[in-house]
């Protein structure tokens, strides 16, 4: 198994999420060094796990990168509801967006590169 795909996907997702997240006002140290880890602990087991659906059951792929997404969604809200600094938009918000645009930064990736 090749670690570079992983590692980019994962490099990808931090940039877009921390930019991001400093373009919606989210600030200090720690709170991007929390956005960060949340990503270091959803990141790898989604796409992992994305991956083995492609190959062992290819038509359920989509219905498992949804449910995947949505675990990771929920998974980083829980972290910033309890530890981020409240900032402008409510944790659930925040999460839903950064996650969003990370996965769109990934599937243009995957469409155009």
């Amino acid at each position: 198994m090749r670690l570079e795909p992983y590692l980019f996907a994962l490099g990808l997702t931090a940039a877009v999420e921390l930019a991001l997240a400093a373009l919606l006002g989210v600030r200090g140290v720690w709170d991007f060094l929390l956005i960060l880890g949340a990503n270091l602990l959803t990141n790898p087991p989604v796409n992992l796990l994305a991956e083995l659906a492609r190959t062992a059951a290819p038509r359920w792929t989509v219905p498992a990168v949804i449910l995947l997404e949505a675990g990771a969604v929920l998974g980083e809200w829980a972290v910033y509801r309890r530890l981020l600094d409240r900032g402008k938009l409510p944790p659930l918000l925040l999460s839903l967006i950064l996650n969003g645009a990370s996965f769109g930064a990934g599937l243009l990736w995957m469409l155009y590169f």
